[in-house]
């Protein structure tokens, strides 16, 4: 199969030009080569940086993710001592149980 390099120049011509072409052939296909070569580091690096990241990340998420959980955590515990407080000052469990669409008036008791 011929290259795009090897179609610019006759292959008849006489003299030292076939020869010439093969050679400009042959440096371009080299050229080529070790251009790939190269991209090819570069993409293997680029992957490998990638793996690397994919695999911090549930940690880092984690990490980031905590401050959150946690007041999440916080606000649950407080809500769940609000509601037990409230279930025993009638004063907060009036007011709670007339919000009857949001809180049962069963988890509240009178």
């Amino acid at each position: 199969m011929l290259t795009s390099e090897q179609n610019e120049l006759p292959a008849d011509l006489p003299g030292g030009q076939p020869q010439f072409q093969l050679t400009r052939s042959t440096d371009t296909l080299e050229s080529r080569v070790a251009s790939l070569k190269l991209a090819n580091q570069q993409l293997r690096a680029e992957v490998e940086a990638a793996c690397r990241a994919v695999r911090r990340l549930p940690r880092e998420l984690k990490q980031n993710l905590q401050p959150v959980l946690e007041i999440t955590k916080s606000r649950t515990r407080r809500s769940h001592e609000v509601s037990l407080h409230s279930m025993n000052d009638p004063t907060i469990s009036h007011k709670l149980d007339e919000h009857k669409s949001f809180y049962g008036k069963e988890a509240y008791p009178s």
